[in-house]
C-alpha cells in the first residue's frame, strides 16, 4: 500500500506500551509523529468497539488519551502553544487513575532554548511516571531520552531513514539530511 508516494511500513517491534514509557527518537522524517498518531487512531478505534487489525496487535484500551502534536495550530507562539495544551492534558488526566490514561508527547522538548526543552521533559516525564500514566513521547534530544532511560525507566526505539523500528537511541541524521538535500553545497559557496 501507498499513501502519497511513500510506502506504508508496519509498526513492527514497538515495544508493550501499558504503564510503560517509550522513547521515540531516530531520522527527521523518519515517521515518529506518523507512528504515534497511528497509535492514537487505533487506541481510538479500539475504545469505539470498530475492530482494530493486525498481527500481535495487544490493547488494554484506555479511558482517556493526551495527546500533544505541535503540529496543531493556535493562539501565540509555538512555546506558548505546546505549554497551554500541556496544562490542559494533566489537568485533563488527572481525575483518572494512571492505569487508564495514555499520553502521546510529540517533539518533546523542541521550539524553546535547549537547557529550558530539556528542563520540561524531564519535568513532565517525572510527572506522567509519578501518575503512573502510559507515555509515548518523541523527541529529538538525544540527552532527553537518554535520561528518561536511566531516571524513569523509559525504553527508547529509533525510527530509521526506512522508518523501521529499532532499539536505542537514534540521531536525527541531520549530516545525511543537509547533504541529501543539497544543503551543504549551498553552505560551501
Amino acid at each position: 500500500l501507498k499513501r502519497g508516494k511513500t510506502p506504508l511500513v508496519p509498526m513492527d517491534g514497538m515495544p508493550e506500551l501499558n504503564g510503560r514509557m517509550i522513547g521515540v527518537t531516530g531520522f527527521h522524517g523518519g515517521g515518529k509523529t506518523e507512528l504515534e498518531r497511528g497509535i492514537a487512531a487505533n487506541i481510538y478505534l479500539a475504545q469505539s468497539g470498530l475492530p482494530v487489525f493486525g498481527r500481535e496487535f495487544q490493547l488494554n484500551v484506555k479511558q482517556v488519551i493526551g495527546l500533544l502534536f505541535i503540529t496543531q495550530h493556535g493562539e501565540g507562539s509555538t512555546v506558548e502553544i505546546i505549554t497551554a495544551k500541556t496544562v490542559r492534558i494533566l489537568e485533563g488526566i488527572k481525575s483518572f487513575p494512571g492505569s487508564e490514561v495514555v499520553v502521546l508527547l510529540d517533539e518533546l522538548g523542541a521550539n524553546t532554548q535547549q537547557h529550558s526543552g530539556m528542563q520540561l521533559g524531564k519535568d513532565l516525564l517525572t510527572k506522567l511516571l509519578r501518575d503512573g500514566v502510559s507515555v509515548i513521547f518523541a523527541t529529538q534530544i538525544s540527552e532527553l531520552a537518554e535520561w528518561a532511560e536511566e531516571n524513569c525507566n523509559s525504553i527508547s526505539i529509533q525510527l530509521t531513514e526506512q522508518h523501521e523500528i529499532k532499539p536505542d537511541i537514534g540521531d536525527g541524521g541531520m549530516d545525511r539530511l543537509r547533504e541529501r538535500t543539497g544543503l551543504n553545497d549551498l553552505l560551501r559557496v
